[in-house]
């Protein structure tokens, strides 16, 4: 989405510019309530990949008494995908085939924002930016029973994963500028907040996996934040501009075995949740004028994460090799 705005008056020029941008999708692939019998590989997976590009820009001029600038953008971006394998009997006795229970989610927001204010008098440009991407991913088998392999053929690796990713990244420029002959004040506020919610799970105490491979249940999330903010004030009296950059990650991690029978008999079983990320925020400004020059900026940075991988509630792991659980 795009906004702009050109104000010139001879007293007095105002130019606002704004613009809202909203993504909510759910993504579901759903698996219940069903018997199946099959001899290949079983495959259910939901994906999702959705974009905000944001452009929005206001300027106000006059050659006499005031000229302002106002910009306010605002990106928000909703995914849920959930696949799940619900009160489902799905049978197998075909050799090295494998099995893929998968959520996968990409959420990027780009976007820039500019503000100008320009006159003879008084300058003002002042732009505001809210970035939020919240995403939920939710792989499962729940309350089933999965058998996979043949046990009779000597090295049968038949293996199943359970697994539920998302990437989410937001780039955001915000820039306010001012001039005048007596007074200028030029500000930025960037704020971009990343909210992950992120779980792939085998659950429930009638649930029943086996293969011969095997048996992975993998959680992985990765945030990335690049912001800018910045101003520029020049008067011939007084400048005031001031920066502000609030970056936040929360990233809620699990993968997990809940109460439910897990079984491989030629291989290993993984529990793993991992996550990563980037936060580079930066904000500055420049002020000159022939009096008084005041300038300001601050960068805020939050990190919070929950990273969890377990077994619980009576859940019985066999496997012919080894058990990894791990968090990172």
């Amino acid at each position: 989405g795009s906004a702009g705005a050109l104000s010139y008056g001879g007293k007095g020029g105002f130019g606002a510019a704004f613009t809202l941008n909203l993504i909510k999708s759910a993504t579901s692939a759903i698996f219940r309530d069903s018997d199946l019998k099959f001899h290949g590989n079983l495959n259910l997976t939901g994906e999702a990949k959705n974009t905000i590009i944001s452009a929005a820009g206001a300027v106000g001029a006059s050659k006499d008494k005031g000229g302002v600038g106002i910009t306010l953008a605002i990106n928000l971006l909703l995914n849920s995908v959930n696949t799940v394998m619900e009160r489902v009997s799905a049978l197998s006795a075909a050799g090295n085939t494998t099995g893929l229970i998968s959520a996968e989610n990409s959420s990027t927001v780009i976007n820039a924002a500019g503000a100008l204010g320009a006159a003879k008098t008084a300058g003002v440009g002042v732009v505001i930016a809210f970035n939020l991407i919240q995403p939920q991913i939710k792989a499962a088998i729940m309350d089933s029973r999965l058998e996979m392999g043949n046990g009779a053929v000597t090295g049968d690796s038949s293996s199943l994963t359970v697994s539920a990713k998302d990437g989410s990244t937001i780039y955001s420029v915000s820039a306010g500028g001012a001039g005048a002959e007596k007074v200028a004040v030029a500000g930025a506020i960037s704020a971009n907040i990343i909210l992950t919610d992120v779980e792939a799970s085998i659950k429930g105490a009638g649930t029943v996996v086996k293969a011969t491979g095997d048996i992975s249940i993998r959680s992985t999330a990765e945030n990335n934040i690049y912001a800018y903010a910045g101003n520029a004030a020049g008067a011939g009296k007084v400048a005031v501009g001031a920066a502000f950059s609030f970056n936040m990650s929360n990233i809620q991690l699990a993968a997990f075995i809940d109460g439910a029978k897990v079984e491989s008999t030629n291989g290993n079983i993984f529990v793993q949740s991992s996550a990563s990320g980037e936060m580079i925020g930066l904000a500055a400004g420049a002020q000159g004028a022939g009096k008084v020059a005041v300038g300001g900026s601050v960068v805020i940075g939050l990190l919070n994460n929950n990273i969890s991988a377990y077994v619980n509630n009576g859940a019985e792991l066999t496997a012919e090799g080894s058990v990894s659980i791990s968090a990172d």
